[in-house]
């Protein structure tokens, strides 16, 4: 039978009941679709920590409740039928509405309030005030929906439980298609925006049948007219600016200080980058970004790879572990990145590298390294898996030699389950016997009880573990079930045979078979007595997820670097079959100079430039090196005193001539200037660098005439 006018505007009869329940159903899937998509992007805004995505679920649930609580008391007041459920799913849609078109204006709000303090505990603060912002007035109404729909279709206390079952299982499998459709269909295929539109054009659809189907007389008929002026307008909202989503400010907020006041954030981050690539994933948002000649990925806003700084750690975590073990026949990564690591392990006889990544858009972005990362997907060698890290290593049945974890910084979301003791177990299970493990763990943002509590946690399943630092604030844990030695003959044959090894190694600033030494840091003692007081991080005490994040805007590089060398035992990890005079002549340590000054660690080379003069005072290119060492160290005489001194053991050098003549031209002694810069040249005429030094030094003494001749 049709219901009645009188069924319909009042909730009773079946079928208002049954399109209350109907309702109830989509809108519990708008809901979930709202909560996902919000998550996500609020991600972007406030970062991807534990507690960042705790305060989000704590305003997500307080919206409900407190939505919930103030329905009990308006439900007194007055009739609650369709009509008033209708205004519900108006109230939804209209909240969302409110900020869902301005969400790429929320980063410049957090920049803004991020300047006030960088503290713990402001910071919790204002990831709170900012999902406010966002979610709280929409969950308020989503709140009252459930008691809503409840009041309508329960009218007999002896039918109270049959009914709020059929109302819960509406809600339930609403909640569950919601779930599934936005995190597995809408947001990788339509992106955040889109998924947020289809969310609140389903709660203004819904109002708008629910207006219709009671049928109401009077003013009340206008209603109808809101939820259709309302999808217009959400759907000629402008689009956001991703280059604004992918920008990061939860975790650079620091770097856009200055740009805050004088321009927009959105014509700040336009200037300083260019956005080449974004995808908003299953798990994540994958971004690609290019500023003058360096490419960078992010995900989720954070910097995870880039062909800049970042090369040095990702190609020596492909490289270090196989200089252990280069008899390793099976390799596996977890964590694609820019994929560079996976190519310089390719460079290697592996036969076969498998590759984990959870995210299908990290792997699109990669695309983006092919010249780095000499475009190992296409590598016969190489597979990769779209999978979790730690399900692939349960379900895998094959040994590994070599298992290299890459993953992002322990304060994001998640992460810290791939730093536990559980993992590392998982690890050493799938580990052949002699095999290796290279372990990535970051010395920045991190306190060193951090540190020291990855590094302990790392030792209990590996105990024989080496400590390797690669760029500032980078480490590298090499661990094993066996102790580690490095072969001394085993490394020049590898040097000599393998091209892209010594490319790389160019690369990065190692001139010779045994410079990469300049990233060594711990012995295996070292290790263990540097982490012998830490907690162990575990799956059922996951102590690291929830301190990482308190250290996230805390400088703590020069800490940890610190506390790292009070414990090194000895300069250079043990190396068999090495020559007597190999670590003791100057050439050597010219080398290992050259090493750090490549890392951007003038100290530790002007110590090794030292030494090299010792055993060999008259080594030019050495007193060159100090001289350049001195000057970053802000030590003009003494930097003057080195090329002098090389000048009077070899004056036909003209890189010497030239570094004094630009000595002498930052102290403004240009007569002095101008006649090392003619002495370099009549030394090399046709050197460009050393014309455009002169002329422009002839340019800031008023003499554009010469300049140009």
């Amino acid at each position: 039978d049709s219901p009645s006018l009188q069924d319909m505007t009042d909730g009773g009869g079946w079928g208002g009941i049954r399109l209350a329940i109907i309702g109830l159903g989509l809108s519990g899937a708008a809901s979930m679709m709202y909560e996902v998509a919000w998550t996500r992007s609020l991600s972007l805004v406030i970062g991807s920590s534990t507690y960042a995505f705790s305060t989000m679920l704590v305003t997500f649930l307080a919206g409900l409740a407190l939505g919930s609580y103030l329905f009990s008391r308006l439900a007194r007041r007055r009739t609650v039928n369709l009509f008033f459920f209708g205004g519900l799913q108006l109230g939804i849609g209209l909240g969302a509405l409110l900020v869902t078109p301005f969400f790429d204006r929320l980063p410049e709000v957090f920049v803004w309030a991020f300047r006030i303090s960088q503290s713990p505990g402001f910071m919790k603060v204002l990831q709170f005030a900012i999902s406010a912002l966002a979610m709280f007035l929409p969950t308020l109404f989503m709140g009252a929906t459930f008691p809503c729909v409840a009041q309508i279709a329960s009218r007999e206390l002896a039918h109270v439980g049959y009914d709020i079952g059929r109302i819960y299982f509406a809600n339930t499998l609403g909640a569950i298609a919601g779930t599934v459709l936005a995190g597995f269909f809408l947001i990788p295929t339509w992106g955040l925006q889109a998924t947020l539109k289809m969310a609140v054009s389903l709660n203004l659809g819904l109002a708008l049948i629910l207006f219709v189907a009671t049928r109401a007389t009077g003013w009340w008929r206008s209603t109808a007219l809101a939820p259709l002026l309302a999808m217009v307008a959400l759907y000629i909202s402008p689009a956001w600016d991703m280059r604004v989503m992918a920008s990061g400010v939860a975790i650079y907020g620091r770097g856009y200080f200055g740009h805050v006041g004088k321009e927009s954030l959105r014509s700040a981050i336009a200037r300083m980058d260019r956005l080449v690539f974004y995808r908003d994933g299953i798990s994540a948002t994958v971004s690609v970004h290019r500023a003058g000649e360096t490419t960078y990925l992010r995900i989720n806003g954070k910097t995870d790879a880039s062909n800049a700084g970042d090369m040095h750690t990702q190609l020596m975590m492909g490289h270090l572990p196989l200089l252990f073990r280069p008899e390793a026949k099976r390799a596996l990564i977890i964590g694609l990145g820019s994929a560079v690591t996976g190519g310089a392990t390719a460079v290697h006889p592996v036969e076969r590298i498998d590759i984990i990544e959870i995210e299908p858009a990290v792997v699109e972005a990669s695309a983006f390294f092919r010249k780095e990362n000499r475009d190992i997907l296409r590598n016969p060698r190489a597979k990769v898996f779209i999978a979790d890290g730690r399900n692939f290593l349960l379900a895998a049945k094959d040994p590994y030699d070599v298992v290299i974890s890459e993953p992002s910084n322990p304060w994001m979301r998640g992460i810290g389950n791939l730093f536990s003791v559980e993992f590392y177990e998982l690890v050493a299970r799938r580990l052949a016997p002699r095999g290796v493990v290279c372990q990535w763990i970051h010395a920045y943002s991190l306190f060193p009880d951090d540190v020291k509590m990855v590094v302990r946690t790392f030792r209990s399943v590996f105990p024989h573990t080496a400590v390797w630092n690669t760029i500032r604030g980078d480490l590298l844990l090499i661990g094993a079930k066996e102790p580690l030695t490095l072969d001394y003959n085993q490394l020049r044959s590898q040097y000599e045979s393998l091209a892209g090894l010594r490319e790389d190694m160019t690369r990065i600033g190692f001139r010779s078979p045994l410079a990469f030494l300049a990233d060594f840091l711990l012995t295996e003692e070292g290790a263990a007595q540097y982490a012998q007081h830490a907690w162990l991080n575990t799956d059922d005490l996951p102590l690291l997820e929830f301190s990482a994040p308190e250290s996230l805007y805390a400088d703590t590089v020069q800490l940890n670097h610190q506390v790292l060398q009070a414990f090194r035992q000895q300069e250079f990890p043990r190396i068999i079959n090495l020559p007597e005079e190999a670590l003791h002549s100057a050439g050597f340590r010219r080398d290992l100079g050259l090493s750090f000054w490549a890392k951007e660690r003038p100290e530790e080379a002007l110590a090794q430039f030292n030494e090299a003069l010792r055993l060999d005072p008259r080594d030019i290119q050495s007193l060159l090196h100090r001289g350049h060492a001195h000057l970053r160290l802000g030590s003009v005489l003494r930097a003057e005193a080195d090329f002098k001194a090389a000048v009077k053991i070899n004056p036909g050098v003209g890189e010497i001539h030239e570094a004094l003549a630009h000595l002498y031209k930052a102290q403004k002694m240009w007569e002095m200037a101008e006649a090392e810069f003619r002495r370099a040249l009549a030394l090399k005429p046709e050197d460009i660098r050393t014309l455009a030094g002169l002329a422009d030094l002839l340019r800031e003494r008023q003499r554009p005439g010469d300049a140009v001749l």
